[in-house]
């Protein structure tokens, strides 16, 4: 959950490793209305190390939601979910 790029995020936090960024609280305050960032970094993170698919993760997620949230939120999260998958950098 970062502002900048990853080498920013390199400089920032004095290191050579790999690394990654995605603006998580940006995406879920504007996709969900908060920043609740999980869902968000929860694309993120699958992007960059996939243990399952993109679609096997929002089945999941709409799985884990259901009965829990109300629809239109869960949609919310899952919108959360492909952006934050698509802008990692």
């Amino acid at each position: 959950n970062f502002e900048g790029t990853p080498a920013e995020l390199q400089k920032a936090i004095g290191t050579t490793a790999e690394c990654h960024a995605v603006k998580a609280t940006k995406i879920a305050v504007e996709e969900i209305g908060k920043p609740l960032v999980n869902t968000a970094m929860l694309g993120a993170l699958m992007k960059v190390r996939p243990i399952i698919t993109y679609n096997e993760l929002e089945d999941n997620v709409t799985a884990g939601f259901t009965g829990k949230l109300p629809e239109k939120l869960i949609l919310k999260n899952l919108s959360a979910l492909k952006r934050a998958y698509d802008e990692v950098e």
